[in-house]
């Protein structure tokens, strides 16, 4: 048959270097036809070609065997057969279910609406700083800050917890420097504080306190390092606006939303809706 005489005159051709890594397919492939699928679908000696470079593996392990680069040619030729059936049956699929079909262009389309959306709304939403700063001035007013309070956490080493009414005593009538020039002298460091800007709402234990200047926890006592700790409320501060630094992550959300939502607008301006209310009632399930 002819794909016997245009394989056997492949074959014929072929000598040891076939059976290593330096045999290549020249540039000009040749385009005799092997076999064909369906009515459509031709299989030609350079597609064969084409496969074989690239077992390279299997060329090189089956000629360490012992077998002749024509009986190599052969078992790739039946791999290279398989390999076009499968891929013809996968060109097959959509024709023969529908159900495979109809899922395959949901996939599609999803994949596109996923990349136009990335790159209309959700990139654009973290990366157009222009954009996202002139939006973020007309809804200026919308992220605030609730009641604000500055904290320090005081820490007694337990050296100094004999001397704890005296240091609340002065701590809450002196700032944070000045408590700790007086408490930490020489070698002793006594005290430690750490300052901490928390709202209302966020933390337990502050919102237990009296939200006030100069308010003072109860002592929370350490059984294993034997400290004690406290806070104080150095300040308060009452609601304000956020910044667009600090209320990044809500504008960048919002700016999605609205980018989304400006682009179905134009959508909609540039392609007529035309909705199937028969199939989309069919759609509606009826109680």
């Amino acid at each position: 048959t002819q794909t016997a005489s245009v394989l056997n005159s492949f074959k014929d051709t072929l000598n040891s270097d076939f059976l290593t890594f330096k045999w290549r397919v020249s540039e000009k492939k040749p385009k005799s036809i092997l076999f064909n699928l369906g009515s459509d679908y031709r299989a030609t000696l350079g597609d064969f070609m084409d496969f074989a470079q690239k077992a390279a593996r299997k060329r090189i392990s089956e000629g360490r065997s012992g077998k002749t680069p024509q009986e190599v040619a052969d078992e790739l030729y039946q791999d290279f057969i398989n390999a076009q059936v499968l891929k013809y049956e996968e060109q097959q699929l959509e024709e023969k279910y529908p159900d495979f079909k109809s899922l395959m262009r949901e996939y599609e389309e999803g994949i596109l609406l996923f990349e136009a959306t990335k790159m209309l709304v959700w990139d654009k939403a973290s990366q157009d700083t222009t954009g996202l700063k002139k939006f973020f001035d007309t809804v200026e007013g919308k992220y605030k800050w609730e009641d604000r309070a500055v904290v320090t956490t005081y820490s007694i080493a337990s050296g100094g917890v004999p001397n704890i009414d005296k240091i609340r005593a002065f701590v809450k009538t002196h700032s944070v420097e000045e408590s700790l020039k007086k408490f930490n002298t020489g070698s002793s460091q006594m005290l430690r504080a750490d300052e901490k800007t928390v709202e209302k709402g966020r933390d337990k234990k502050v919102d237990a306190m009296t939200w006030e200047t100069g308010a003072l926890s109860d002592n929370v006592a350490d059984k294993q390092t034997r400290s004690l700790t406290f806070m104080k409320i150095e300040k308060i501060i009452p609601p304000t606006n956020k910044t667009l630094q600090e209320a990044r992550g809500y504008v960048v959300a919002d700016y999605q939303d609205y980018l989304e939502k400006e682009w179905v607008k134009s959508l909609r301006k540039e392609y007529d809706l035309k909705v199937n209310k028969r199939v989309f009632n069919k759609m509606v399930q009826k109680k």
